[in-house]
């Protein structure tokens, strides 16, 4: 009777330690499987904040030049009423282009923001409006009619047109400032919850001596 007893409890103690074992090891792959989780979920909104941080500064970045532009294509402009050099043509031409295709940058970046897709709809037309008086300027000035064109440069037509569309660009600008603001708070916000989520999922209380 005293052999059966001790090799019952033989068999209960290896169906004990089986079932920690087999415990032990449900609860490291349910560990693994939230620690994978978390880390993919974080990962994915960290990489998500980070691309539209940078996706605002690119806007920014894009917007400033797209002012750099109009300016170097009525610099041109003016250089070449000024001189009769067909040398200022180049940056004119230069400065007209790389506007246009800034602006058309801008539009598809805010493609997601209806307010700065209003704001460009009125600024392609002032830049349609601008690029076009200095056109007539210059086409004026090349078939021999200078003092026309320097009339129209007087009317300070497009002075005003460049003074309209820099408003316009300022609260642009000011928009894009303010999502950049807010785009940075909420990757810090990311980066900080990730974190938390790895020391609470991979350390634990150090041992007091």
């Amino acid at each position: 009777k005293c052999a059966k007893q001790e090799k019952g409890k033989e068999k209960k103690t290896g169906r004990s330690i089986t079932s920690i074992y087999r415990a032990f090891f449900l609860t490291m792959t349910l560990i693994s499987v939230i620690s994978f989780v978390v880390f993919w979920i974080g990962d994915k909104q960290t990489s998500n904040a980070k691309g539209w941080v940078a996706h605002t500064h690119e806007t920014i970045t894009t917007a400033i030049d797209f002012e750099k532009q109009l300016v170097d294509a009525e610099t041109g402009q003016r250089g070449f009423l000024l001189t009769d050099s067909l040398t200022y043509l180049n940056p004119h031409y230069t400065g007209k282009l790389g506007a246009v295709d800034q602006f058309n940058r801008l539009k598809f970046l805010t493609r997601d923001n209806d307010n700065q897709q209003q704001r460009l709809e009125t600024i392609q037309v002032l830049m349609q409006q601008k690029l076009a008086e200095l056109q007539a300027t210059i086409d004026l000035a090349t078939n021999g009619e200078k003092a026309q064109a320097l009339e129209v440069v007087r009317s300070h037509e497009g002075q005003q047109l460049m003074a309209e569309i820099r408003t316009i660009l300022d609260d642009f600008n000011e928009e894009e400032y303010r999502l950049l603001e807010d785009r940075q708070a909420q990757l810090k916000t990311t980066t900080f919850t990730a974190q938390i989520w790895y020391c609470l999922l991979y350390t634990s209380p150090s041992p007091r001596d």
